[in-house]
This record gives C-alpha cells, sequence and structure tokens, in this order.
C-alpha cells in the first residue's frame, strides 16, 4: 500500500503511480487552455521575453548583415543560458510545493537533473554547433513544457474569480446574535 499526500490510499496492485503520473501530466497540461490569460502569459512572458536573448541569435543567424562570423555559436550559447533558466526554476517549484505527488515531484527532479546533463554533455567544444543547437532547441521545448506543467493550477494566471465568497449570500445578516456576551 502507498499513502498519497492527498490521502488517497493507493492500492500497488490495482493503480501505478506511473497511471497516476501520466494522468496529472495530462491533467496540467490540458486545463489551462481553458484560460486566455494563462496562454496569454506563457506566450509573452515563457516564449517571448524569457528566451528574447534565443530570438536575437536566431534572427541575427538568418540576418543577411551578419554581425558575427560565428553566428551560430551565439545561438548556441543562448539556448544553452535559457533553457536551464526556464527548466530548473519550473522543476524546483513542483518540488516545493506543498500539494504535489511525490511521483510528480520525483519526475520534476529526474527531467531536471537529465536536462542539465544534456547540457554538460553537449556543451563541450568538440560537439558541432548544429548537434548542439538542435539539443538545446528540444530542451527548450521541454523546458517551456514543464513551466506549463508546474504553472497549470497558479490560480493568478489563471481566469477565475479567487475573490468569490465561500458561503452563502454575502448581502445577508449573519446568523446569530452577541446578546450574551458580557464586556
Amino acid at each position: 500500500m502507498i499513502k498519497e499526500r492527498r490521502g488517497t490510499i493507493l492500492d500497488s496492485r490495482t493503480t501505478s503511480t506511473w497511471v497516476l503520473l501520466g494522468k496529472e501530466l495530462l491533467s496540467r497540461f490540458l486545463s489551462p487552455w481553458a484560460h486566455y490569460s494563462f496562454f496569454a502569459y506563457f506566450l509573452l512572458g515563457v516564449i517571448v521575453f524569457g528566451a528574447l536573448g534565443v530570438w536575437f541569435e536566431y534572427f541575427d543567424l538568418f540576418s543577411t548583415h551578419k554581425t558575427v562570423s560565428n553566428p551560430e555559436g551565439l545561438l548556441r550559447t543562448a539556448l544553452l543560458a535559457t533553457f536551464p533558466a526556464i527548466l530548473c526554476p519550473a522543476c524546483m517549484q513542483v518540488v516545493w510545493s506543498d500539494d504535489t505527488a511525490k511521483y510528480l515531484k520525483t519526475f520534476a527532479i529526474v527531467v531536471m537533473v537529465i536536462g542539465i546533463a544534456l547540457a554538460i554533455v553537449y556543451a563541450r567544444p568538440v560537439v558541432k554547433d548544429a548537434t548542439a543547437i538542435n539539443v538545446y532547441w528540444w530542451l527548450t521545448g521541454i523546458s517551456a513544457l514543464m513551466w506549463w506543467i508546474a504553472n497549470a493550477y497558479q490560480k493568478d494566471l489563471l481566469d477565475i474569480d479567487t475573490d468569490a465568497p465561500t458561503g452563502g449570500d454575502p448581502s445577508k445578516p449573519l446568523a446569530g446574535n452577541l446578546s450574551g456576551i458580557k464586556h
């Protein structure tokens, strides 16, 4: 038997944490699509502004007025600097969240370790720029996806009213009175 943080008892013979992880990842991937604000923040904050250095180098790579002799090397460096800056905080956010299941925290740690290991392997000078750039593009995409998963339930980014009353009609007077209280 496995006791999950949310209080559900899981029987390891009938429910695999692999299945639960898959369902959790799918849920976190699909749920934000209904919220325009989340998508706009992701697109502008993470993809455009978070990777601004990458976009400068990417467009310089295809520019007719090249400013450096090796623009591929600059794009490689920009990607190497960008994806860990998005990946690691997103993974750490999942790990440090109090209401995240252990299997999702473990998944985040594994993704972060693999991402950093690949960054180190492909940062070596013997690796061709084109190969490293391809790997770093994939890692940047995985970083953005991990950010999406980490922030899928972030109420500040969702189009929901977080100030809604949790009780009955707030215009009605409260039940009870203070007549029996002595000062």
